[in-house]
């Protein structure tokens, strides 16, 4: 039924509460209102397969919620549930064990939104490895050069080069970049096509 029957002294680090007050609670109480209708969905439609045949049968499950401290903060917390049974195979509660994934979650939504921001970009936009070969380019670079990703990754940025640049300038900006620091000038570089293009560079 959702009830607590055992809180551990953890509780007190992760939300505020003393086990004491934190077994008073009800789970809507302790965890958002989006995060509790995930969590009722999820543990309901375990406990309704669990009454298929052993085989098909899910025992635990990986849960990301949203929980309420004590201040009226939130955390985001990675939460194991699996089920406890009695002798008969049939299940007698749910035992849940519950860490902060705060900092990770903040994480990777950093990165989604970095990541929709460099495929938005109005600016082209290529990854490379330390020497040099593609192991990235957003959509504005396609419609540069014409290559997509797929024709270019793992290929040299050369397939780029003109073949005005001199040799003198491309060891200064590898010289740049390898120390550390970002090259800036202007590029002559050739588009899938052959057509030729001017391009201010960062690197």
């Amino acid at each position: 039924e959702l009830k607590y029957t055992y809180i551990s002294p953890a509780v007190e680090n992760l939300r505020g509460f003393t086990p004491e007050e934190a077994i008073m609670q009800s789970l809507d109480e302790v965890l958002t209102t989006d995060s509790y209708k995930k969590a009722v969905g999820i543990l309901s439609e375990v406990l309704i397969k669990n009454d298929k045949p052993t085989e098909s049968r899910v025992n635990e499950v990986l849960i990301e919620l949203e929980m309420i401290k004590k201040d009226r903060t939130t955390l985001w917390t990675e939460v194991k549930a699996s089920l406890i049974r009695d002798d008969n195979e049939k299940p007698i509660g749910i035992l849940g064990v519950s860490r902060d994934v705060s900092k990770r979650k903040f994480a990777m939504d950093e990165l989604r939104k970095l990541s929709r921001a460099i495929e938005q970009s109005p600016a082209s936009v290529m990854i490379t490895d330390l020497s040099g070969d593609i192991e990235y380019v957003n959509p504005k670079f396609t419609l540069q050069t014409g290559y997509n990703l797929s024709e270019v990754i793992g290929k040299g940025c050369r397939i780029l080069k003109s073949g005005f640049t001199k040799q003198e300038d491309y060891q200064k900006l590898w010289s740049t970049i390898l120390s550390g620091g970002e090259w800036k000038g202007e590029l002559q570089n050739k588009r899938k096509d052959g057509t030729l293009f001017w391009e201010q560079t960062s690197i």
